[in-house]
């Protein structure tokens, strides 16, 4: 899923602790869990994101918006819109938006149902709720 000029993606939960980061491939269609990355007072942990696109070298971001029951945008919507605009003009690729209402709870009933008694992290939901956002961008896309 890596590669200068592949067909990679990073995509991200963002959140006003912690962003969740997955990669995936629009040949296989697939995402990953990758990792959590600290959100401080000054912002997103810039330094870990750098990290991340260095290693994954990805064409382009996917970030999902949370919207409220009306479809509205909502403040995270916002953050999230500020925080992808920020990607983009830092690392020059493209960043596309999808709705990932509810995906931090679709991500945490999945992860319970895989293992029912596993105590669930933060964490991992997280970066699960950013596997899903980027699995359902690729599902849109074909």
């Amino acid at each position: 899923m890596t590669g200068p000029g592949g067909s990679s993606l990073l995509a991200f939960d963002y959140g006003s602790q912690s962003i969740g980061v997955a990669a995936g491939s629009r040949t296989i269609g697939m995402a990953t869990p990758l990792a959590v990355v600290r959100m401080f007072r000054s912002g997103a942990d810039w330094d870990a994101i750098d990290r991340l696109v260095k290693e994954w070298d990805p064409e382009g971001f996917v970030v999902g918006l949370a919207y409220n029951a009306q479809g509205e945008h909502t403040v995270m919507s916002r953050r999230a819109r500020k925080f992808g605009r920020r990607l983009g003009e830092r690392y020059k690729r493209p960043v596309h938006w999808i709705d990932e209402t509810l995906s931090t709870e679709a991500a945490r009933r999945a992860l319970h149902d895989s293992e029912p008694e596993r105590r669930l992290r933060k964490e991992d939901v997280d970066a699960a709720a950013a596997a899903l956002i980027l699995e359902s961008y690729l599902n849109a896309q074909r």
